[in-house]
């Protein structure tokens, strides 16, 4: 079953401390019907790691400003507690429509001011720009979400997806966290080819985080803390590692590795 697509709620399984090795996200199962079990670690990452929820926005709305979308056209699915959403609209006036199954927090993004829908297929439009963030891979039929995401996608419309790079990274803290699959680009445009789309641009992203958490999984290091200890983590990854990643990355070093993918997408041309 799709939880995603069928709607069925979820819950957050994921050890505080892990966070900058498991891609800075949380996981879903099917084990409680209604929240999230870490809606404060969610807001932790929002409060610690503000460059890097800077980053993920601009690499998602640098397509959008680029093009002539309406601004009434956005849609954000998998939206969490909004850190993004609330990035369109603090900088750019934007308010993207937002898919979230989880209740509690989906009642949080309506009391931010964002119209919210517990799955894609209750929605009656079509956008001109949607986009996932770190999403994708905790749904178990991911060309199945990704046909859905084709039949509210405008034709001359794109979709940004961001998502966990490099099977070789795959460790036991990605199956805690929810984790089906890690991308390299290969598979991840297979999967989006075979749910409706063509790849106009795929890239690697935190070359820096590829390396370190590649070293620490070949040294069998584990990881374990309180909230304090995962705070300050959050706080020298996100001022320190996670910066001289992407300048790592604008020299070049991500043209072959990276421990995220960037991709954007568009339908596929009628035959």
């Amino acid at each position: 079953m799709n939880i995603w697509l069928e709607g069925t709620p979820s819950a957050l399984s994921l050890r505080a401390l892990h966070l900058f090795i498991a891609d800075i996200l949380p996981g879903m199962t099917e084990n409680n019907l209604f929240s999230y079990s870490g809606t404060q670690l969610l807001s932790d990452i929002e409060l610690y790691l503000r460059k890097y929820s800077f980053y993920v926005y601009s690499k998602i709305s640098e397509p959008f400003l680029l093009n002539s979308f309406n601004d009434n056209s956005v849609l954000d699915f998998g939206a969490g507690t909004g850190t993004i959403a609330k990035l369109w609209k603090t900088h750019l006036g934007v308010s993207p429509l937002c898919v979230e199954l989880d209740l509690q927090l989906a009642s949080g993004l309506r009391e931010a001011g964002f119209e919210t829908h517990h799955k894609l297929t209750i929605l009656n439009k079509k956008f001109q720009f949607i986009y996932s963030a770190n999403v994708i891979e905790h749904i178990e039929d991911d060309v199945v979400a990704l046909a859905q995401l084709s039949r509210v996608l405008e034709i001359n419309g794109l979709l940004c997806i961001y998502v966990p790079a490099f099977p070789i990274l795959f460790s036991e803290l990605d199956r805690k966290v929810g984790h089906y699959r890690r991308y390299t680009k290969e598979t991840l445009n297979l999967a989006l080819n075979n749910g409706g789309f063509d790849v106009v641009k795929s890239e690697y992203c935190d070359s820096l985080g590829f390396l370190i958490t590649f070293v620490l999984k070949s040294l069998g290091f584990s990881f374990g803390g309180a909230r304090i200890a995962s705070r300050i983590l959050m706080k020298v990854y996100d001022s320190s590692i996670f910066p001289f990643s992407i300048l790592l990355d604008r020299i070049g070093f991500n043209k072959y590795f990276g421990k995220n993918l960037f991709v954007i997408a568009k339908l596929k041309s009628p035959n």
